[in-house]
C-alpha cells in the first residue's frame, strides 16, 4: 500500500466519508496502484476496510469481488471468508466494505490451511475451443487487443496436446500469501476481485505457488541476468512438479501451466494498455508489471517449443 498525505485526497472522499457516517480522524487513507483508494475506519472499537472506486475498472472489480463471496463453491474450496458488502454511494457507484483482519498475513508454504480440493462432482468439463472462446470474454478491462493471440496459441496447443478436455471450477482470481490473513486463529482469504466461475480447475494452485517465485526473481533480478533464462525455466518447472503438483503427470501438469500462462498474459498485456491510457501507477508497478508480462510470454514460448 502507498499511504496518501492528507491533501492528495480524491475530490469527493469528504462526501463519501459523509455518506458513510465516518470521521475523517478515525480513517487512515490508502491511495494504491490503478486507481485504487481503501480507507481503514476504527470506529467504535470496529475496524472496517471500504473499498472506493475511482472507475469503471474499479467499480467493476468491486463488484465481481462481492459475486466471488457469494459463490458456493469458492465458500468451500477457501476455509474462512470476510463479511463482504456493496454500500449504495450513487445510481452508478457501489463502495465494498470488509471486516478489518488484522496485518499478518499468510506464509506461502501454509498453502493447505487456506485451499481445499473440490469434489470432482463440482468441476465441470469442456473442449479447448469452447474453453479458449471463455478466455477471450474474460476482460476486466475496456478494452481486449489480443484475440490473434489466442487464436494462435490454440493452435500451437490443439498441435501439441491434440483435443484434451479441459477441466473447470470456479477461481478466486488472485489467490496468493499477500491476499490472505492469520486472524484470531482462522486463516482467511480474501480479495477476490478477479473471481471466475470458470477458470481450469488448478489455477489458484499454479497462481498461489508461481506468481510468488517471478515477484522474487525480478526482485533480484541480476541472478536472472547473470544466468541463462532457461535454466529459470527448468527450475521454476521442477520446483513447481516436486514439491507442490506431484500428483499431476508431466503432460497433465504442463498443459494446465499452459492455459494459465495464456489467460495471465493476456491479463498483463491489457494492464499495460489501462496503465498507458490512465497513469495510475508508481514507475516500480509500471516496471513490475513489463517484468512479469514478459516473463509469462517467455516461458509460454519454452513450453509450446
Amino acid at each position: 500500500m502507498y499511504k496518501s498525505k492528507h491533501n492528495n485526497f480524491h475530490k469527493n472522499i469528504k462526501k463519501i466519508l459523509f455518506k458513510l457516517n465516518l470521521k475523517f480522524s478515525k480513517c487512515e487513507f490508502f491511495f494504491l496502484n490503478l486507481g485504487k483508494i481503501i480507507i481503514l475506519s476504527k470506529e467504535k472499537n470496529k475496524k472496517n476496510i471500504f473499498k472506493i472506486p475511482t472507475d469503471t475498472y474499479t467499480q467493476n472489480l468491486i463488484n465481481n469481488e462481492k459475486n466471488g463471496y457469494l459463490n458456493a463453491d469458492i465458500k468451500l474450496r477457501f476455509n474462512n471468508l470476510p463479511r463482504f458488502t456493496l454500500l449504495k454511494y450513487t445510481k452508478t457507484c457501489s463502495i465494498g466494505k470488509m471486516n478489518y483482519l488484522g496485518k499478518v498475513k499468510g506464509n506461502y508454504f501454509n498453502f493447505k490451511k487456506f485451499y481445499k480440493e473440490l469434489d470432482k462432482s463440482r468441476l465441470k468439463k469442456t473442449n479447448l475451443k469452447n474453453y479458449f472462446n471463455l478466455l477471450k470474454k474474460k476482460n476486466f478491462f475496456s478494452i481486449n487487443i489480443f484475440n490473434k493471440d489466442f487464436d494462435r496459441y490454440y493452435k500451437k496447443i490443439i498441435n501439441k496436446y491434440e483435443y484434451q478436455e479441459v477441466i473447470m471450477s470456479a477461481s478466486h482470481g488472485d489467490f496468493v500469501h499477500w491476499n490472505t490473513a492469520v486472524y484470531n486463529k482462522d486463516y482467511y482469504v480474501y480479495d477476490l476481485e478477479f473471481f471466475s466461475k470458470k477458470r481450469i480447475y488448478i489455477f489458484d494452485k499454479l497462481h498461489w505457488f508461481f506468481l510468488p517465485i517471478i515477484q522474487k526473481i525480478y526482485t533480484y533480478g541480476f541472478f536472472y541476468k547473470l544466468l541463462n533464462k532457461f535454466i529459470f525455466f527448468y527450475f521454476i518447472l521442477f520446483f513447481l512438479k516436486f514439491f507442490f503438483f506431484t500428483d499431476y503427470k508431466k503432460k497433465q501438469f504442463d498443459f494446465y501451466f499452459i492455459l494459465y500462462l495464456i489467460e495471465k498474459e493476456n491479463y498483463y498485456k491489457n494492464l499495460l494498455l489501462h496503465i498507458k491510457k490512465n497513469h495510475k501507477s508508481t514507475k516500480d508497478y509500471l516496471n513490475r508489471t513489463k517484468f512479469i508480462k514478459k516473463f509469462h510470454t517467455e516461458i509460454l514460448k519454452f513450453l509450446l517449443r
